[in-house]
């Protein structure tokens, strides 16, 4: 790992850690296909943003139970609560 990508990686953990504190919106993305749940995480991160990225609906489902999102985007069809 290049010195660059460690502090690119470290400024990244440190600007989530400060968003979880400072209360910046959360965002839960859920989709099975990994680059569709990926590419909203890495602009929405970007923007300041904390996001968390599932491939399930019982992981979403999961993830509600547990933490207060304030945003839910997601492209699945719930009714098959796989």
């Amino acid at each position: 790992m290049t010195l660059r990508r460690h502090q690119n990686l470290s400024t990244k953990s440190k600007r989530k850690r400060n968003n979880e504190m400072s209360g910046a919106a959360k965002v839960l993305v859920v989709n099975d296909e990994e680059n569709i749940k990926t590419m909203p995480r890495v602009v929405l991160e970007s923007e300041d943003f904390s996001v968390t990225a599932v491939g399930t609906v019982a992981e979403a489902l999961a993830q509600i139970t547990q933490f207060r999102f304030d945003v839910l985007i997601s492209v699945l069809n719930w009714r098959s609560r796989g």
